[in-house]
């Protein structure tokens, strides 16, 4: 492409920071995702236009161009890191952060946070941040406190299947419940991934993703589609009998609820039970920290706060009224 932008053109400018703007919102460095024509044509604007197909070529790596309309497949996308540090640094801008609406801010200094709840979820827009940045906009309406339920998924789902009756050992799952960072990085370094990305190749398989090169599959997108990769995921031990206790829990799960005979617990369903089991905690605290008048911003299994909070407390709160035993990690911002 010979076009080049006039970046001391207000237009341009303007356009480039919403491109750089989404980039920083949905795509962070070595991330693939989806990117729907419709966001596009938001943030880039019409892409059949010579600017937004600079930007597109520019600052983004088609890395898997198969689509359908009547699925909604899109294509996966990954920013071209260097591409976009160039661009930032031609608009005369060291660190880029989005623009924080004023009704974000508002709602952070009262307090009153307003949530779009979906699938037992709550949803608001400062959760798509980058955390660097999120982090600073709490910091500075005074959420000091960061808190995370310790290994959430596993711990809650392996939990609900005992309360049922599940008794099958689960020495891998036990192991990394107990010690996640450990497991982590034994498996980063066998498999030369980050630790990052093993934690969400193993949230996956937990919640019923398959290890394969479907193009459609979040973990081969998680290895950028590498087929190597694949295959040495497949053939870790470890991993092989993680998959096997999770097969083993979820079959008893199955047998405990109220489903046709034949009919698969797929990989929705088990997100769906997760979620379920995710809010009645998340209920539970959230009725704790109104309780303590503590203001606090939600974020699915975790919460920045303005005040401290008694863990122990908050924790025995929560087993005593949901049965759930979890753990808490916590962050003070400085």
């Amino acid at each position: 492409m010979t076009y080049t932008p006039n970046f001391n053109d207000p237009r341009i400018r303007s356009r480039c920071l919403q491109a750089l703007e989404f980039i920083d919102l949905y795509l962070k460095p070595g991330e693939v995702r989806p990117v729907a024509q419709t966001q596009f044509t938001r943030y880039w604007g019409n892409t059949a236009r010579p600017l937004a197909q600079y930007l597109k070529t520019h600052l983004l790596e088609c890395v898997d161009s198969h689509w359908n309309m009547a699925t909604g497949q899109c294509k996966r996308y990954r920013q071209r890191v260097e591409s976009v540090k160039d661009l930032k640094q031609q608009l005369g801008l060291i660190n880029l952060e989005p623009a924080v609406k004023q009704a974000t801010l508002d709602q952070l200094a009262t307090g009153q946070i307003e949530y779009k709840e979906q699938g037992h979820r709550l949803y608001h827009e400062l959760q798509n941040y980058p955390k660097r940045v999120k982090r600073t906009i709490l910091a500075r309406a005074g959420y000091d406190y960061e808190y995370d339920i310790r290994c959430c998924a596993q711990t809650l789902i392996l939990q609900h299947a005992r309360q049922m009756g599940f008794a099958h050992p689960t020495p891998h799952l036990d192991q990394y419940i107990e010690d996640r960072t450990e497991v982590r990085q034994q498996l980063s370094e066998q498999l030369e991934l980050d630790t990052q990305t093993i934690k969400k190749i193993l949230h996956a398989l937990l919640t019923g993703a398959q290890i394969s090169t479907r193009y459609n599959g979040n973990i081969y997108a998680y290895v950028n589609f590498n087929r190597f990769m694949i295959n040495q995921l497949k053939q870790n031990t470890w991993i092989q009998q993680y998959q096997q206790e999770l097969r083993l829990m979820w079959k008893f799960i199955r047998s405990k609820r109220s489903m046709n005979k034949g009919q698969r617990l797929n990989a929705k369903m088990k997100s769906e039970i997760y979620r379920e089991l995710e809010a009645q905690v998340r209920k539970m605290i959230q009725r704790y920290l109104k309780k303590t008048k503590n203001q606090h911003f939600f974020e699915h299994d975790g919460w920045s706060a303005r005040k401290a909070v008694d863990i122990r407390e908050l924790v025995h709160n929560v087993k005593r009224t949901t049965g759930f035993v979890i753990g808490i990690d916590w962050t003070i911002y400085e």
